[in-house]
């Protein structure tokens, strides 16, 4: 996982993580554009220019009349080993689930006919 600031033109003002990442610019990246545009944002799972799957959880705030983005990148695989080890009382179960209803961690029972109840 990571942290970063990105002003409103997508530049990567300040980092803190693992990685050597230089200037990366993110104008045309889909979690910038969203992010830009509402104040949270979620991404999908995607491999982007750590060629590792990973998403990303965004919040935008105003300041003195620019916006300004407080990023997090989180590990996929990192995190679909701690959902898929969580146990809710005896027979609750935790997995993730995108907006279209598709998994995205392997559930430990068969949920393929709830999908619509999953998406209320």
């Amino acid at each position: 996982m990571d942290l970063g600031i990105v002003d409103d033109t997508g530049a990567l003002l300040a980092y803190a993580g693992p990685l050597q990442l230089g200037a990366p610019q993110y104008p045309q990246s889909a979690w910038f554009l969203n992010a830009t545009d509402n104040d949270h944002h979620t991404s999908v799972v995607f491999m982007g220019i750590r060629n590792q799957p990973h998403f990303i959880v965004a919040a935008s705030r105003e300041w003195g009349g620019r916006r300004y983005i407080l990023r997090a990148t989180v590990d996929f695989e990192a995190f679909t080993r701690l959902v898929e080890n969580i146990r809710i009382g005896e027979t609750g179960h935790a997995f993730i689930v995108n907006r279209a209803g598709d998994f995205q961690t392997q559930p430990r029972s068969d949920f393929s006919q709830c999908k619509e109840l999953l998406l209320e």
